[in-house]
């Protein structure tokens, strides 16, 4: 299982390789963003020096303010 968690991590980074030096739809270099809740995601992200989290939605938030931001996941950004 961690050896085919590793391909895609590898097979991402490399998409996002590509997207900052331009190969993407608008012909210019860019940052990619990643929004996701996935746990093993967000957790396989956190450990790879290539991406740093820039925000996050924690699970032990009130459920008021939970309902209120319903919607919104964890960030990450390659950089």
């Amino acid at each position: 299982m961690e050896r085919r968690a590793s391909l895609r991590l590898r097979a991402v980074n490399e998409i996002c390789a590509l997207w900052r030096r331009g190969v993407n739809l608008y012909d210019k270099p860019m940052p990619m963003h990643c929004h996701t809740s996935h746990p093993g995601l967000t957790a396989a992200l956190r450990r790879d020096p290539l991406w740093a989290q820039v925000s996050a939605l924690l699970l032990a938030e009130a459920k008021e303010r939970s309902m209120r931001n319903e919607g919104r996941r964890a960030e990450v950004c390659r950089v």
